[in-house]
């Protein structure tokens, strides 16, 4: 079974790491970027089903959301691509994903539980279920309308 490609843009190393353990545990095959400035680069060159990106970029000149909203009106991230922005301050930087449309969701880093053993609460599975949904809502309007 071929794994779904991943896109992680994470400046902070110790979660970068953390992320992308748990993220192929649950079945992706993970790409990651320290900043977000090389996202289109990346996606010229690479296919990816997800890009799981934070809102904050302290490592490079361009934030997540602007990154992504760019790359999306160049053509250069495809319709088909899941979006899932995250940070620590959800109440701050939630609304900043609103500007990619339907392509988005949100991970609040507040609430992680990337080192319990529990798979279900973990960062890869709810990336991998929020997915499921996306793609099934990609055929059914009214899905979609939920996920939004």
């Amino acid at each position: 079974m071929e794994r779904l490609r991943i896109l992680l843009v994470e400046d902070k190393h110790e979660l970068k790491e953390m992320y992308k353990k748990n993220l192929s545990e649950a079945g992706f095959e993970v790409y990651s970027l320290v900043n977000a400035d090389d996202i289109e680069k990346f996606l010229l060159g690479n296919e990816v089903e997800v890009v799981l990106c934070d809102t904050n970029n302290d490592a490079g000149k361009i934030d997540g959301p602007d990154a992504c909203f760019n790359a999306l009106n160049k053509g250069i991230l495809k319709d088909h691509v899941l979006v899932i922005g995250m940070s620590y301050d959800s109440r701050t930087n939630q609304p900043l994903w609103k500007s990619i449309a339907h392509h988005t969701g949100f991970y609040d880093k507040g609430y992680s539980n990337e080192e319990t053993s529990d798979l279900r609460s973990s960062l890869g599975f709810k990336v991998m279920s929020h997915y499921k949904i996306f793609k099934k809502a990609r055929g059914d309007s009214s899905i979609k309308s939920k996920m939004l």
